[in-house]
């Protein structure tokens, strides 16, 4: 049933010689961050320099304007864009060798078109393939930052316009049959599959490695190929028992990463996930201390992010980015090798608690 309707080269750029992987929002190429005056909570953006003291912790808000419901269709492929400004780039992690280019096309599914792109290291045939899970109101573009960098570490990374309408349990399928055919079957192998989400998105892509012990609508088959899943500020706990213990058996391994601030998923939920993970594998923890559940995105909207309901970040926005990328490099190089260590090596430079659990 997956096919592409169309598919076309967006951009073809090499990163000039000392830039670093910055954050790429639908339709634009500039790096973007969030527009505090917007937001309302500035230091759940994160401030450019340093987290803003004083600001409201979680519940704060205006007569609940945080709460009410988006205006715009948040699907919309042009949503997520008009709140956002341009930001200095992180500094920290550099970019890859592989210059990258970006393709946009479509994945047809039982609930319709998915929009999605295709972010390829340039001149690398059946690149190992990252799917990523957008969180459930989060527009896909918002990740643009996790294609743009691990294609220039040559991963194939499809990213959707979104997770939700009833795909959780297939779209990891639909997405890695899709790119075996059409313009694009030669540029990823869905062979070595990642699967990395956020929030939701990651709730979506944990019970993949997992399904049977997962909560609706999350259960299904793994799709084949899958090599490994990472989620960031997601847990997989049922609404109507958080504190579920059922053990939840992983075939392949899994890092959960979450932030020390987070108020959304907190580190209690994502560590009761974890005491619930086994397997036979490698299965990793790691925490970003100062960082809140929507410094993991690229650009922060405020109209659906829902600020009030988080804690106010300790860290700039750029630095959770930077330390979130560390970790990410970090378990796709591990998968690739079998070997844990380069997690155990993410939190050397501080700001970042790692744990490895053995088989």
């Amino acid at each position: 049933m997956s096919n592409f309707l169309h598919s076309r080269p967006s951009r073809a750029e090499p990163a000039p010689a000392g830039r670093t992987w910055g954050s790429r929002a639908l339709g634009a190429h500039a790096g973007r961050a969030c527009l505090l005056l917007a937001c309302g909570l500035a230091s759940a953006c994160g401030a450019p320099d340093a987290a803003a003291p004083g600001a409201p912790e979680a519940g704060a808000g205006t007569d609940g304007a945080a709460d009410a419901a988006p205006e715009r269709d948040v699907f919309d492929p042009a949503w997520g864009i008009a709140a956002c400004v341009d930001q200095p780039e992180p500094a920290a992690v550099q970019p890859g060798a592989h210059a990258v280019d970006r393709h946009e096309g479509s994945v047809a599914s039982p609930t319709g078109e998915i929009p999605v792109r295709l972010f390829a290291p340039r001149a690398v045939l059946a690149a190992p393939l990252v799917v990523v899970f957008p969180g459930g109101t989060i527009h896909g573009s918002r990740y643009d930052w996790l294609g743009e960098l691990l294609a220039s570490h040559g991963h194939a990374v499809l990213i959707a316009q979104r997770t939700g309408s009833g795909l959780e349990p297939t779209w990891a399928t639909l997405a890695a049959e899709a790119v075996t055919t059409g313009d694009w079957a030669t540029l990823a192998d869905p062979g070595s599959l990642l699967l990395v989400g956020h929030s939701y998105g990651g709730t979506a892509a944990l019970c993949n490695a997992s399904p049977d012990t997962c909560p609706l609508p999350f259960q299904g088959s793994p799709p084949t190929g899958l090599v490994g899943v990472l989620t960031f500020a997601s847990h997989a706990q049922p609404p109507a028992d958080p504190t579920a213990s059922t053990p939840m058996v992983a075939a392949v391994p899994v890092a959960l990463v979450g932030g020390g601030r987070d108020a959304r998923v907190t580190p209690e939920e994502i560590g009761a996930t974890w005491a619930r993970l086994s397997g036979p594998t490698w299965r990793a923890r790691a925490e970003i201390a100062g960082a809140n559940h929507y410094q993991m995105i690229d650009c922060l909207e405020p109209e659906v992010d829902h600020y009030a309901l988080d804690q106010a970040a300790e860290i700039a926005h750029s630095v959770a980015l930077e330390r979130a990328a560390v970790v990410l490099l970090a378990f796709a190089e591990a998968v690739r090798s079998g070997d844990p260590g380069p997690l155990g090596e993410a939190g050397a430079g501080g700001g970042i608690v790692v744990e490895v659990a053995a088989p």
